[in-house]
């Protein structure tokens, strides 16, 4: 029928295109298509490869990587080509990517509050937009806005250290409110103080 002699043609087609151009290598002129094309098995080297990048955050010249190129790293690596310790490796990867995330997100969060001081409001007040549009309990809307603020306005080098992937998340949110009730200078003392041994502890040690 119709069906098959369509089929029958498109596999005449082929055949010619792969005599007239060879896959190693192809000729100018020739193309190959998605179709002609079947990917072989992932290279544990290529993982590897890419998760010492990762480690490393630069890339093969020796540049920064920054959020998107660790993104596209990790999201290529196929966890079952790694033996245990490149699956762990792969999971702290996507850990400092999650930190940095976080750290893009005070400053939206920080905007949203901005925007709510406009009104004459305190910024605080953001809590009840920011729950809504995440879907947030009120106590833990409250927390993620009061954290954006302190990151944003006292403690700026924890920030920074969060939008490198330096420290998690938590560990930033910890120090800002257990700084809440001291004046600027003592916040920033501590923070001089602690920082620099959080990336090698958890939260709690922290």
């Amino acid at each position: 029928d119709r069906a098959d002699l369509d089929k029958l043609a498109r596999l005449d087609e082929l055949g010619h295109h792969r005599a007239a151009c060879p896959a190693d290598p192809v000729p100018a002129g020739c193309s190959i298509g998605s179709a002609d094309v079947v990917a072989g098995p992932p290279d544990p080297a290529d993982a590897v490869a890419s998760l010492a990048r990762v480690s490393d955050r630069a890339d093969a010249g020796g540049e920064p990587l920054g959020l998107v190129e660790l993104v596209r790293l990790l999201s290529g690596v196929d966890p079952e080509v790694l033996d245990g310790a490149g699956r762990v490796d792969l999971i702290r990867g996507w850990e400092r990517v999650a930190a940095m995330v976080a750290g893009e997100q005070q400053r939206a969060l920080a905007a949203v509050a901005e925007a709510t001081a406009a009104f004459g409001l305190r910024g605080i007040e953001a809590r009840h937009e920011v729950g809504a549009a995440l879907r947030l309990a009120p106590g833990t809307a409250a927390e993620r806005t009061e954290v954006a603020l302190a990151l944003t306005e006292r403690l700026a080098d924890t920030l920074t250290a969060l939008r490198r992937g330096d420290v998690a998340w938590r560990q930033a949110a910890d120090l800002a409110t257990g700084v809440r009730d001291l004046p600027d200078s003592l916040a920033a003392a501590v923070q001089t103080r602690v920082l620099p041994r959080m990336a090698d502890r958890t939260a709690a040690e922290s």
